[in-house]
């Protein structure tokens, strides 16, 4: 009898089992039917995309500490949606309404909402922050941290996610005198960091978008 390592039993057990999952537990996830049928549809968009963004808060959200600081947030996401309007393939982008997010903001929930909200795809961003350790050459008031933005875009029809960025983004907080705290500071230079991120972001999902095909629309 042939080997379990042998070419020709390794060749039968291939083509009995093609396709399937190696691991029998995955099955409870997402089946193998499924997955093959994620991994074959082609993917694509209306002509004019109607997108709805929001952004995955991952740390309970901040609070406002000035009139600045609130300016500053809106204008990092009005440089966002800006871009994208401009983009000849997006009909609208626009914030998630607040009311319709879900508790549980997986993709499953987050294409409810958005289906809702008659969008065609939701992108979705994450800001993470850390901040180094004090440098040598920074002065006393200064602190570097680096600012990690991350994007998805989910297409609402199918649930698969045909568009990903990250883009990182370091900044040094130097802490002015009408600050309040150390945290304010750092905050403001997250936020134009972040505004620096979001603009490439769209920029890579701007060109991203010219370039898949046309499908179905409303």
């Amino acid at each position: 009898s042939p080997s379990l390592r042998s070419p020709s039993y390794l060749k039968v057990a291939q083509d009995k089992d093609a396709g399937l999952s190696l691991f029998p537990g995955d099955q409870a996830v997402m089946s193998d039917v499924e997955i093959g049928r994620a991994l074959n549809t082609p993917v694509s968009l209306p002509a004019k995309v109607r997108i709805a963004v929001m952004r995955f808060e991952d740390h309970g959200g901040w609070a406002w500490w000035s009139e600045e600081i609130s300016r500053m947030d809106a204008d990092s996401v009005a440089g966002l949606l800006g871009k994208l309007r401009a983009c000849d393939r997006v009909s609208d982008a626009s914030p998630l309404p607040a009311m319709l997010m879900p508790i549980r903001r997986d993709v499953p929930n987050l294409r409810v909402a958005a289906a809702r909200y008659q969008a065609d795809a939701v992108l979705v961003y994450q800001v993470r922050t850390r901040q180094f350790e004090r440098q040598r050459f920074l002065q006393e008031k200064e602190t570097k941290a680096r600012c990690q933005i991350d994007a998805v875009l989910i297409d609402v029809r199918s649930g698969i996610i045909p568009f990903a960025s990250s883009i990182a983004e370091a900044f040094v907080a130097t802490k002015a005198k009408d600050d309040f705290n150390e945290a304010e500071t750092m905050y403001k230079a997250e936020l134009q960091a972040t505004a620096r991120g979001l603009a490439k972001n769209a920029d890579e999902l701007t060109t991203f978008l010219k370039t898949i095909p046309v499908g179905e629309s409303k």
